[in-house]
């Protein structure tokens, strides 16, 4: 068995602390009301918890394409990408 430093053994533990919660956390994202893009370990999940209920996924992408994920929650919400654009500037 190998030995190891305590900052090693500290950096390890860190490293799969951050992971894991990486993995479970959800990120509700612009904008609040109707139809919300939500970032669920390495996927974009589009819902509607107001109408359909928090379950519900109506639709998902990777986390590449993010940008889709958001223009696409925004035209459901009635509003233009312009101003998806405007508000990340």
């Amino acid at each position: 068995m190998r030995q190891c430093c305590p900052g090693e053994e500290r950096q390890s533990w860190i490293e799969r602390l951050v992971s894991r919660f990486m993995e479970t956390r959800v990120i509700p994202l612009v904008p609040r009301g109707g139809f919300t893009v939500r970032r669920i370990g390495d996927r974009w999940e589009l819902v509607n918890s107001g109408f359909y209920g928090r379950g519900v996924v109506v639709n998902s992408w990777s986390r590449e394409r993010h940008a889709e994920a958001f223009a696409h929650c925004y035209r459901l919400n009635g509003r233009t990408v312009e101003e998806l654009l405007a508000a990340f500037r």
